[in-house]
């Protein structure tokens, strides 16, 4: 009866509509009929920087923006401020006065203010290194840089992570140049350390990413590039991944620091950037600082962040991991905590843990509460006087500065006093001055410390021990314009050009990124899931579109969970089926598991929330599809190893949901592994099966793909003893596996791509109406690992997966722009159809574009969303959802991303 009444619901499409995704005021509700009482008008005024709302209490009018309220002219009425989330009240103008709630009478219009201003973030300083390789990086360690990169290895993964763990750093990244594979590595994993994925992307300008998925690809420069359009493709690749771009060691390939210009290839006109490297061990702080307020002076709004860029561990002792440190002030010790704050700029750089640590706070409202912290954007009045309070620890013996923009320097040669500076006689020590904010435009302010140092703050530091860099702080940034401050590129990216198309935004709240949906559709609904980011933490979100067209609101899946990543979703009928990796609240270890939840309703209840995996290794990226019975098959990469326990090389799992009696593992019969011997860290051999797509043909047979590097000389590394490859990326394969219906088995591995000259990722899959088997994958030439671009190949079986044709190009190598995660689905008529996303546009945005599958190849593919950035496509009964940044409202420091549908007739 339950499942006869859900039916009813969803055709009749009496489920509810409100779409909560988005803040909505509370409507007034219906005015009472009084004739004898004249209505007189309220205004309502609200001022300030922070969020709240004023109403007149329980079931009454309520606004969060100003407004004008009606009210009886023959009553009384009360009104109430309510903060939001980091904002204050600060207090009633015009008709009311004080805190406190507030009655209003009378017979004429009267205005009231409400002041609403920010409070400082909660949180703790947390210790770490954005910048740190192993022998994953090419040119690792100095045997490998001394015989062009064919020497044996020395510094391991987890050699670099036990030492961060020795400095007592709470977080760290590993950023191997142009390569993710450290990521797959068995000895990326730490029950005290907090890794973050991360990653020394692009071949010029280097910069590091924070938090991204998989490898950012710098594609080929096309003819009449002013230098860094596919620097601006990546960023927005990484944008769209909820992950950071930091400018790494910016004094080498961006910034002239003799003319205080960006380089002639305008690397620095990149926007969307997080952080800026403004001390790396190896370069020399003094240009990269010189950088960041050049940069800062022109708009940009971005925190600093140390590298030690440490490849040795010969050189632990003088620039080993946390030398120097990058002090995050995060809300929560999550990846998702961490970067958030990175994304605000709430960073200061020390030289090591134990170095002076510097802070700067400014009061902008003049009422004591000091809301701005570093990284802080402030709104004020003109010529208003600011209170910043400087404090610095551990710093007696050393001069600390306070810097104003245009900072150090107004150009080369014409030097800036500091509007502030002294010296602690104690080992913490607090000043405060009044500064003004200025009478247009944009001001900033930073703090320094300069002191005594064994050695230069950088290899190309100068060499004055007694003057060295020891700490400085991101800035605090004040705008009097009445908006925050946008870059001025020196070289402006071509504005957008796309046409509207229409798109509905599903996910995404005014203040943070929803991204990475999927979508199902069945008789009765369509049903959404995606990846929604707070400050702290990533959930799964859920909502369906009846019969009717009306959609429900936004439902939380993984409930309490706060690192919930990566949901895929399944139906048939009344049942819906929703996967997603789920790592423990610490993270520490990195431990991901697969949940599963269902709904037999369409969607209206659900069940209690099931695992897969045994939590024993790294569960990640699932996919899932339906057997034509409905019963669900899911699969998922594991680096769990099936005996003697630990971590091992990741394997494909599956799992047919009530059929099987445990996981099965797919990609493990074939695969040879060895750990390193002790005379070379790249030794070792942990081949790795990644990133699986499953599909059901219409006869219950199952086929899974995911791209394998298994045949590569040496998987997971760039060359070996007496062998270099550069950064050229591994021979990656995309790899098949099929289970018949009456099977138990899994069948052998077939490699559908088999071309050793590419490496092939990125694998989707699909039947065909008359059961042909169809893969897609994107690929690129893997004998540069930069400076070639990515495209899409297929190949077809028509035995089930048995044999394989010839690889074809969906899209051509030659043409420049890169395409990217293909996706099989259907459109509205039933057509298959496979999408991707493809930066070839003159404007230089990711949009998706679209192919039919016909009998011998596909259709001409053509662009189907419209303005701004779209990716991470699904398709599903002429219904297409992508990420997209086309909601933002800047360029910077917005990540607001959302995830929007559109319709594929």
């Amino acid at each position: 009866m339950k499942r006869l009444l859900a039916v009813v619901a969803i055709v009749l499409g009496i489920v509810g509509c409100n779409d909560s995704d988005s803040d909505v005021a509370l409507a007034n509700p219906p005015a009472q009929e009084q004739p004898t009482q004249p209505a007189v008008r309220l205004q309502i005024v609200i001022i300030g920087d922070g969020r709240g709302r004023v109403s007149t209490g329980p079931g009454g009018q309520s606004c969060e923006q100003s407004c004008d309220i009606e009210r009886p002219a023959s009553s009384t009425t009360t009104l109430g401020a309510n903060a939001a989330d980091r904002s204050r009240f600060a207090g009633w103008g015009g008709a009311c006065q004080g805190s406190h709630a507030c009655s209003i009478s009378g017979t004429g219009t009267q205005t009231v203010t409400a002041r609403f201003e920010p409070t400082p973030p909660p949180g703790s300083w947390l210790a770490g290194d954005g910048h740190v390789h192993d022998d994953h990086s090419s040119d690792g360690s100095f045997l490998r840089q001394l015989f062009d990169d064919t020497g044996p290895g020395t510094t391991a993964t987890d050699d670099q992570i036990g030492f961060g763990v020795s400095q007592q750093l709470d977080w760290m990244v590993l950023t191997d140049h142009r390569t993710y594979d450290q990521h797959w590595d068995p000895t990326w994993d730490s029950d005290q350390v907090l890794l973050i994925a991360g990653e020394e992307a692009n071949g010029s300008p280097h910069c590091t990413v924070f938090g991204a998925i998989d490898t950012a690809v710098q594609g080929d420069e096309p003819e009449n590039d002013p230098g860094f359009r596919t620097i601006q493709q990546s960023i927005w690749d990484v944008r769209a991944q909820g992950a950071l771009w930091n400018q790494a060691h910016p004094d080498r390939r961006s910034y002239d620091r003799e003319t205080d210009t960006p380089t002639a290839k305008n690397y620095a006109s990149q926007i969307g950037q997080s952080l800026a490297e403004i001390w790396n061990k190896g370069e020399n702080p003094e240009s990269e600082i010189d950088y960041a307020e050049n940069r800062w002076n022109r708009g940009w709004r971005f925190g600093v962040v140390g590298a030690s860029d440490n490849h040795d561990r010969l050189l632990w002792s003088i620039s080993g991991p946390g030398k120097p440190t990058t002090w995050v002030y995060a809300a929560d010790r999550t990846e998702r905590g961490l970067l958030s704050a990175m994304a605000s700029g709430r960073t200061v750089v020390s030289a090591d843990r134990d170095a002076p640590f510097p802070n700067i706070e400014a009061d902008a409202q003049g009422d004591g509460v000091f809301e701005g912290i570093v990284g802080s954007e402030l709104l004020t009045q003109p010529n208003q006087d600011i209170e910043l309070r400087i404090s610095a620890r551990n710093a007696r013996g050393n001069r600390v500065l306070v810097y104003q923009s245009p900072g150090r320097d107004d150009g080369p040669g014409n030097p800036i006093n500091p509007v502030l500076e002294f010296e602690p006689g104690e080992d913490e020590s607090t000043r405060t001055i009044t500064v003004k904010a200025p009478a247009t435009g944009h001001r900033w302010w930073y703090v320094m410390v300069r002191g005594p140092s064994a050695l230069p703050s950088g290899l190309e530091a100068p060499t004055d021990l007694p003057d060295q860099l020891r700490a400085v702080t991101s800035p605090i940034f004040v705008s009097v314009t009445g908006d925050y401050a946008e870059p001025a590129p020196e070289v402006a990216i071509p504005a957008d050009r796309a046409q509207p198309d229409g798109a509905h935004r599903l996910f995404g709240a005014n203040t943070g990124f929803a991204g990475f949906a999927d979508l199902a559709s069945s008789d009765f609904a369509t049903h959404y899931v995606a990846e929604a980011h707070t400050e702290t933490a990533t959930r799964i979100v859920y909502r369906r579109r009846d019969a009717a067209n009306e959609f429900s609101a936004v439902t939380v899946l993984s409930e309490s969970a706060v690192n919930a990543r990566f949901p895929r979703i399944a139906v048939s009928g009344l049942d819906v089926w929703v996967v997603w990796q789920e790592d423990s609240d610490t993270q520490r270890p990195r431990r991901p598991r697969i949940r599963l939840k269902h709904s037999g309703d369409g969607g209206l209840s659900w069940e209690t929330t099931r695992t897969l995996s045994n939590g024993a290794g790294r569960a990640m990226h699932p996919a899932i599809a339906l057997m034509p019975d409905g019963a669900p098959v899911v699969v998922w990469q594991d680096n769990v190893r099936a005996e003697g326990g630990g971590l091992g090389a990741f394997d494909i799992f599956a799992f047919i949901v009530g059929r099987d009696a445990q996981p099965i593992t797919l990609s493990g019969a074939t695969k040879q592994t060895r750990a390193a011997n002790p005379l070379d860290t790249r030794s070792a051999r942990y081949p790795a099966s990644l990133f699986p797509a499953v599909a059901v043909s219409k006869n219950a047979t199952i086929a899974v793909a995911w791209h394998d590097n298994r045949y590569d000389q040496e998987p997971l590394w760039t060359g070996q003893v007496g062998r270099g490859e550069g950064t050229d990326p591994d021979d990656w394969e995309i790899l098949v596996a099929t289970r018949t219906a009456q099977a138990d088995n899994w069948s052998a591995l077939v490699n559908a791509s088999n071309d050793a000259s590419r490496a092939d990722w990125h694998a989707d899959l699909a039947f065909t109406d008359n059961g042909e088997l169809i893969v897609a994958w994107d690929a690129k030439r893997n004998d540069d690992s930069s400076g070639r671009d990515l495209y899409i190949r297929s190949a077809r079986s028509d035995d089930q997966g048995a044999h394989f044709s010839a690889v074809v190009d969906v899209t051509a190598e030659s043409e420049p722009g890169m395409a990217r995660r293909p996706a099989f689905g259907h459109r509205a008529n039933g057509a298959l159809t496979l999408s991707w996303s493809d930066s070839r546009s003159a404007d230089w945005r990711w949009r998706i574009f679209a192919a039919d599958v016909t009998d011998d190849g596909f259709a001409t593919p053509v662009p189907v969303t419209g303005p701004g950035n779209a990716t991470f496509q699904r398709l599903a009964a002429g219904e297409l959802v992508f990420t997209s940044d086309r909601a933002l409202q800047r360029v910077q420091r917005d990540n607001r991303f959302g995830v929007f549908s559109v319709s594929l007739h």
